[in-house]
């Protein structure tokens, strides 16, 4: 006997599928609602209910919930932010090396080829970064 394939339902189709759970039961509480109006009056009152109450409100949440249901979306998020942030920084603390070094090289301390030997290397640096 086969086995049938397993797939991954992304987080907008779970969030999508909820939401119409969730809109279907809705429809029947608000479809048993005493104060609800009846017949065809019950179609132009429910359809807008359902929009601003489960679609509008239920799906963002619900979305979210199930995007960051699984841990490791959270952790890729905080490495892509601290990775980037650290070569921001190291990019900011190259260029006030660099300042440094061309201060150096204008008051004589250092040579201009010192200076350019200098530079190549914090550029090197940087273009490794990107």
């Amino acid at each position: 006997m086969s086995k049938l394939p397993h797939f991954t339902k992304t987080p907008m189709q779970m969030a999508f599928q909820y939401t119409l759970f969730l809109s279907f039961f809705y429809v029947l509480y608000k479809f048993f609602d005493i104060n609800a109006p009846k017949g065809s009056e019950f179609i132009s009152y429910i359809i807008p209910t359902v929009m601003t109450n489960v679609i509008l409100i239920v799906f963002p949440i619900l979305f979210v919930f199930f995007y960051f249901k699984d841990s490791s979306t959270i952790e890729d998020m905080k490495e892509t932010f601290s990775n980037k942030n650290n070569t921001q920084i190291n990019e900011l603390n190259n260029q006030d090396m660099l300042r440094e070094y061309h201060g150096m090289l204008k008051d004589g301390v250092i040579t201009q080829e010192e200076y350019d030997n200098i530079k190549k290397k914090y550029l090197k640096d940087v273009h490794k970064n990107i």
